[in-house]
């Protein structure tokens, strides 16, 4: 079973560049905040490896 990370990471990558989104987005996950929590955890994680 996916996570919910790895599939807002799946969602954005099969739109490739220049999509906006919104968490509405990403709804159909969760509840909004479940849905952006791992998104920003993952983009902190990011920022502090590089």
């Amino acid at each position: 079973m996916e996570s919910i990370d790895d599939k807002i990471v799946s969602k954005i990558k099969k739109c490739g560049r220049g999509k906006v989104f919104l968490p509405a987005d990403f709804a159909d996950y969760g509840a909004i905040d479940t849905a952006i929590i791992p998104s920003e955890q993952r983009r902190q994680k990011k920022q502090k490896n590089d």
